[in-house]
């Protein structure tokens, strides 16, 4: 599904003469790191808070922003999951351990998950849709959200140009912890602008949740495709071997 709207948003952008972009996400550690009150609900020491800030390098007034963040209702209260349904998810992750074979002591989890755990994939799912909907947002006030027609029909048949078709903002496909933002404009230029709002927004509300981009090489990156006026200058800054790997 990911792959598809992909290609697709690509061909509508080849199209209409339009240059492109495609931001890829990747987290470091992603299910382990998770802040489960953000997700679930519960407490969490504030001793702790501090040293996964600490441990995250946050700036220093990361450590009050996760106190307001985490007096917000959590993920799952925020997806109308039922109260009891809730308190179950609370419960399962209550006193969590797990123990490595060849060693006598066990883990403690509060925070994330334990190294297997097959429910790892709701936890973070609950998370990691809080921080998307705060990413969409943002990027809906700037107006730089891909807007696609949306339609009820197979389409088979041709559409009634006569009738306007509704439209809808879309951020991108999401795999689990991979997320790819698409992104479009009339100008190179201007695509390149909206690349560099986008990104500093998608990782600014990553770290204020707690959880840390993976910019290693091959990791978190930027794919572009420059088109019309303005478009070759781009292409040397960002393909040529001069250019090499760019950080906006």
């Amino acid at each position: 599904m990911g792959v598809h709207y992909i290609r697709a948003a690509a061909r509508r952008a080849r199209r209409l003469h339009r240059s492109h972009a495609l931001i890829f996400l990747d987290l470091r550690e992603a299910f382990y790191r998770v802040l489960r009150p953000i997700s679930i609900g519960g407490h969490i020491p504030d001793a702790l808070i501090a040293s996964v800030a600490a441990r995250l390098q946050l700036p220093s007034d990361a450590l009050a922003d996760l106190h307001a963040l985490l007096q917000t209702p959590s993920g799952t209260e925020r997806a109308n999951l039922p109260p009891h349904l809730r308190r179950a998810l609370q419960a399962l992750h209550t006193n969590t351990h797990f123990r490595l074979h060849g060693q006598l002591d066990r883990v403690h989890t509060l925070i994330g998950s334990r190294p297997g755990d097959p429910f790892a994939d709701v936890v973070f799912g609950y998370m990691f849709a809080r921080i998307l909907t705060v990413v969409e947002q943002k990027l809906q006030d700037m107006d730089i959200l891909e807007v696609i027609e949306d339609t009820t029909e197979p389409c088979l048949l041709p559409k009634d140009l006569n009738v306007p078709a509704a439209c809808n903002s879309m951020l991108g496909p999401t795999w689990m912890d991979d997320l790819c933002i698409t992104l479009s404009h009339d100008t190179a230029a201007g695509v390149e602008h909206r690349a560099g709002l986008a990104t500093g927004i998608l990782l600014e509300t990553c770290m204020a949740h707690g959880v840390t981009p993976n910019l290693d090489k091959g990791k978190s990156e930027i794919l572009f495709t420059f088109r019309g006026k303005g478009s070759r200058q781009l292409k040397v800054k960002y393909f040529s071997a001069e250019g090499g790997r760019c950080q906006l």
